[in-house]
């Protein structure tokens, strides 16, 4: 029900849905199956003439994981950008770079890291979910775990994304094009979501959330990476559907401003 519900809600929001994807598992072997994947469709006539007159494109793709909390899912750990950590290394995010001759590589960083960088969402390294630990007269007790279904879903996007990072089509008709396509995993819960708030000299506290960002550890083909994952509830997608709109918007902007500045561009 929930991965019906979500997937006209994107599609309402003009993008194109592919349901229940399937890619190998690199280390079973096996296939896996990815509940949902999206790109904005953003085809209008000016934007399509744009696109062939500028040789340049911008793509965001969605991976999505939908699961049905019945518990609240809380982030923890909070972190912070910092050119130094992990996260300064652009590991994190699975994005796609094409650059034709003539364009200075060097120059070329990508644009996507505004999506994490400029503060909107909080970062953190950790995460528990919560299972029954057994009945009491007053009510259920909670035990905090790291359960296997959030963890596998996690996995799932995050080697999804790999996979499209390497494996991303190459259009003959877009020779010569500057091109952009970021990668995104979304974990998309039912329900609760918070984050534990820790800052010196005040008491931790738990604060609820509807998008936040999780950085997710795992092996690519026996070799360790990192993956920003979002992690949203059904009450935030629509603002972040709205955020994604809004970034694709401004890389292909970006994109193009920095192929003009370029020597030899053309």
């Amino acid at each position: 029900m929930l991965e019906s519900e979500i997937t006209k809600m994107v599609a309402d929001q003009n993008f194109f849905v592919r349901p229940n994807q399937v890619m190998e598992d690199p280390l079973t072997g096996k296939s896996r199956e990815i509940d949902l994947v999206a790109e904005h469709v953003f085809q209008t006539k000016e934007r399509h003439r744009r696109k062939f007159d500028t040789k340049c494109e911008t793509r965001v793709n969605l991976v999505f994981e939908a699961k049905n909390n019945a518990a609240p899912i809380v982030l923890l750990t909070e972190g912070e950008f910092s050119g130094s950590s992990i996260h300064g290394n652009y590991e994190g995010i699975k994005e796609s770079i094409e650059i034709p001759e003539g364009v200075d590589a060097f120059a070329y960083r990508g644009f996507a890291l505004p999506l994490i960088d400029e503060g909107h969402y909080p970062i953190f390294n950790q995460y528990c979910s919560f299972d029954a630990k057994k009945p009491r007269k007053e009510g259920v007790e909670l035990m905090a775990n790291h359960s296997d279904r959030v963890h596998l879903g996690l996995e799932k996007i995050c080697l999804y994304c790999e996979h499209l990072l390497e494996y991303e089509h190459r259009d003959e008709n877009l020779s010569g094009f500057l091109r952009n396509v970021v990668s995104i995993p979304v974990l998309l819960i039912s329900d609760d979501l918070y984050h534990l708030s820790t800052h010196e000299n005040s008491e931790p506290k738990l604060i609820k959330s509807d998008i936040s960002i999780l950085v997710h550890n795992y092996h690519y083909k026996k070799a360790p990476s990192t993956c920003f994952v979002f992690v949203i509830t059904r009450n935030g997608l629509p603002k972040f559907l709205k955020s994604i709109i809004a970034l694709e918007t401004k890389l292909e902007l970006e994109l193009i401003e920095f192929r003009n500045e370029s020597k030899g561009s053309f």
